[in-house]
């Protein structure tokens, strides 16, 4: 757990100092959205079901194409830890998912004529995920790899609209008690964001 506040100082350090030191032409976007995200391990899927999805963020251009991205989010799922007899009820388990990403992101369009943009995508993913157990209580674990996504977005003014498919390639989060749980998924997010154009320089309109 020591790492994730220095991944996040890191990565925030790494967006401003991208910021700082951008160009005219350069921007800074927020954006934020929802989704489902539906795992891929077939039994975890049939046990826990999909996962409502929450992600919020912030990107800063280093060129005309490409963007560096901070991003953080929730999701949630719930059901039974283990397949017990009909006859035995217990509690759903409930999980919370708390991804933490680090990635870039290109432009494949890039023509300022139209309002269309198709970004490609790559980043490091910390997931944080949060049992709260009827039978082995609350505990914490985490997992990692990697995230790859395709996101269109479409621009009107300052605003833009935009939706994700994005593939999480992570390991397996793994508890004391020798279970596990896999946040490796299929996710498909929708949402919309503001975008920050840096003011010309004096003499330049």
């Amino acid at each position: 757990m020591i790492c994730f506040p220095r991944f996040l100082t890191a990565a925030a350090l790494c967006i401003l100092a991208t910021s700082a030191a951008s160009t005219a032409s350069a921007d800074v976007k927020v954006y934020g959205g929802g989704g489902w995200q539906t795992p891929f391990d077939e039994d975890q899927r049939s046990r826990l079901g999909g996962a409502a999805a929450l992600s919020a963020g912030v990107s800063a251009h280093f060129s005309e194409r490409a963007a560096v991205f901070l991003e953080a989010g929730a999701a949630f799922n719930s059901g039974p830890e283990l397949r017990f007899d009909p006859t035995f009820e217990v509690e759903d388990a409930k999980f919370r998912y708390i991804p933490l990403s680090f990635g870039i992101r290109t432009d494949l369009v890039q023509r300022d004529e139209i309002p269309l943009r198709l970004h490609l995508g790559a980043a490091w993913q910390t997931v944080i995920v949060r049992r709260e157990d009827p039978l082995s209580g609350t505990e914490t674990a985490s997992a990692q790899g990697l995230a790859l996504e395709l996101m269109p977005e479409y621009q009107v003014n300052g605003w833009f609209v935009w939706a994700r498919q994005r593939l999480l390639l992570l390991s397996n989060a793994q508890f004391t008690d020798f279970t596990d749980n896999e946040p490796a998924s299929s996710g498909l997010e929708i949402g919309f964001g503001y975008r920050f154009r840096p003011a010309p320089p004096e003499g330049r309109s």
